[in-house]
């Protein structure tokens, strides 16, 4: 027994060296091995909660104007009956064509006036044609045309305007009677009498059959348009009368059976005497109809028949303005009447005349003539004529007012 008790102490550390041998070559304990080789067990999740749905994020607000522009170029759309476009920014370019009511246009260009309703859009470049329209909110309603850089800067409100000085020897004559206007202005664009194109410097005749008032229009440098009014005053009062008084130093004159001496100015409002004038001007508008319609023709050469001065180069322009551009017109006179004729001398006179007529052109297509313009005119004109070898010949045309658009 005792020699068994002596040999527990080598015993005891033969099974710690085998335990330690174990270990470190790795094989695992009950324990571990347990954990390892058995399965997980799956547990039974907590019921999910029912999903509330979430309210919509109110969208952003946005004014009409900017719903109405978003994601557009500038432009706008006409609200006017009908809107002229022109070749340049005013009234003084000629027209190119028209705009009807809810037409929508893109703008390219803006060019400013004195305020935004003088602007003028360039809403589209067709060829070397430029195509203007008035900005006015009586025109147009236009979307971002405030994004767009001048192309003319407004004028400063403190430059002085150019006086053209304009001026006349009379503003009262009788019926019948003339008055010279006068002009000058330097340093400017241009100037128009009534919308004419007139010199600079000038000196014109006129033989008003009514009241009426002239207007010289300035356009300055800087694009500026001012109006100078001046009025010549028609008055019956200043007819001058014959006294029926003989004075006693004075021999007495012809028996009453010489032919009287005719004086001049005469006022003509007797129809039949208006006949004459009528078939001259009514010649004229026939030969003028028959060349717009036919440019090409020898119609034109008619019209030298019929017109003489301004008048017949009025007309020839127009017609190679046509003929250049393959275009045709057609005129029409609704109604022409004779009110007054002035006799100013043998050879020359001023009717005046009231009268309505339409004027279309139309480009000449392969699928028909397509209308590009129409002007209407329905007022008072002043038709010079003179005589020539025996006949009458309308020498100008002058408007003395107008109803139209």
């Amino acid at each position: 027994m005792q020699s068994i008790l002596g040999l527990f102490p080598a015993i005891l550390c033969l099974a710690l060296l085998v335990a330690c041998a174990v270990q470190s070559a790795g094989v695992p304990d009950a324990a571990t091995q347990m954990t390892v080789e058995e399965p997980a067990m799956e547990r039974p999740s907590p019921a999910a909660p029912p999903l509330t749905p979430m309210p919509p994020s109110p969208a952003p607000t946005a004014t009409p104007a900017v719903r109405e522009a978003r994601g557009r170029a500038p432009g706008g759309v006409v609200v006017t009956e009908i809107l002229s476009i022109r070749a340049g920014p005013g009234y003084r370019y000629q027209k190119v064509g028209e705009l009807i009511k809810g037409a929508e246009f893109d703008i390219v260009a803006r060019w400013c006036g004195h305020n935004p309703d003088e602007d003028w859009y360039l809403i589209g470049i067709r060829g070397d044609e430029q195509r203007w329209i008035p900005g006015g909110r009586q025109y147009v309603s236009t979307w971002l045309a405030d994004n767009l850089v001048c192309l003319v800067p407004p004028p400063t409100p403190t430059a002085t305007p150019v006086d053209p000085h304009f001026r006349a020897d009379r503003t009262a004559i009788a019926p019948g009677e003339c008055v010279q206007l006068e002009w000058d202005a330097e340093q400017i664009q241009a100037i128009y009498l009534d919308g004419e194109p007139v010199a600079r410097r000038s000196v014109r005749r006129v033989c008003p059959a009514l009241t009426w008032t002239y207007v010289l229009t300035v356009v300055e440098r800087d694009g500026r348009r001012n109006d100078y009014p001046l009025t010549v005053e028609v008055r019956d009062s200043l007819v001058p009368t014959v006294s029926s008084e003989t004075p006693e130093s004075v021999p007495p004159g012809p028996p009453e059976s010489a032919t009287p001496t005719p004086t001049f100015p005469q006022v003509v409002t007797d129809p039949d005497a208006l006949i004459e004038f009528q078939l001259a001007i009514g010649r004229y508008r026939l030969a003028e109809k028959a060349t717009l319609r036919s440019p090409d023709s020898d119609a034109a050469e008619q019209l030298r028949d019929f017109a003489i001065g301004e008048t017949l180069e009025t007309a020839l322009k127009q017609v190679k303005r046509l003929q250049k551009q393959g275009l045709v017109a057609e005129l029409s006179i609704p109604q022409m009447d004779m009110r007054i004729a002035v006799l100013q001398d043998e050879r020359t006179a001023e009717v005046l005349v009231q009268e309505q007529h339409v004027l279309r052109t139309y480009r000449l297509t392969s699928d028909g003539n397509v209308l590009i313009e129409e002007e209407v005119f329905d007022g008072t004109r002043v038709y010079s004529l003179i005589r020539v070898d025996s006949q009458w010949k309308v020498e100008r045309i002058r408007p003395v007012s107008a109803a139209g658009p």
